[in-house]
């Protein structure tokens, strides 16, 4: 994923209350370690507010990482789950 992708993602998402979710890769030291750090880092050059996440799927046998991003203050997760 491109910062000019995610640009075009922010220009779609309402100003105040849009969020996008990424599913962004493995976070085992073991399956490209990488990957995840670097598209947190590209969602934060775009985004006001990026927030890391991480849930082990069990079909993938791994925790993959999850990135939530918006133009205002981080959710809580209480507010997501709603």
């Amino acid at each position: 994923f491109s910062k000019q992708f995610f640009e075009l993602v922010l220009k779609r998402l309402e100003p105040h209350s849009g969020r996008f979710v990424i599913q962004a890769g493995s976070i085992s030291p073991v399956e490209e370690p990488h990957l995840f750090a670097r598209i947190h880092t590209t969602l934060r050059a775009v985004f006001t507010s990026v927030e890391p996440y991480a849930t082990f799927v069990p079909t993938y046998g791994t925790p993959l990482g999850m990135c939530v991003a918006s133009q205002s203050r981080s959710p809580s997760p209480d507010a997501l789950s709603s």
